[in-house]
């Protein structure tokens, strides 16, 4: 591409545009020698240790985490500001004189 300017009408007037250099920046590049395959045994090597601690613990973190759940709602219930939805229904008392 040529850098001179190009000159057009527009509304009456004489514009000159001229070619961009910010636009060369996005032309093919030299790829990065960067390597792709830094580590993979080592990277196996730890996913298989993670899998292998979470099926041993998975039991354990799955009660503690239904155990907040369920500490969190106890303790919700029993805020005095819930304590007028209690409703406990008793047995009307029975009369001694039949």
């Amino acid at each position: 591409m040529d850098s001179l300017p190009v000159e057009e009408r527009q509304g009456g007037g004489l514009v000159k545009r001229s070619h961009s250099h910010a636009a060369d920046s996005f032309g093919a590049k030299e790829p990065l020698d960067v390597p792709t395959s830094v580590g993979d045994a080592d990277d196996d090597a730890e996913q298989e240790r993670r899998k292998a601690f979470y099926a041993k613990f998975r039991p354990v973190i799955l009660v503690c985490v239904a155990g907040v759940i369920l500490g969190w709602w106890v303790s919700a219930t029993v805020l005095k500001a819930t304590r007028h939805r209690w409703q406990v229904y008793l047995p009307a008392p029975r009369s001694s004189l039949t």
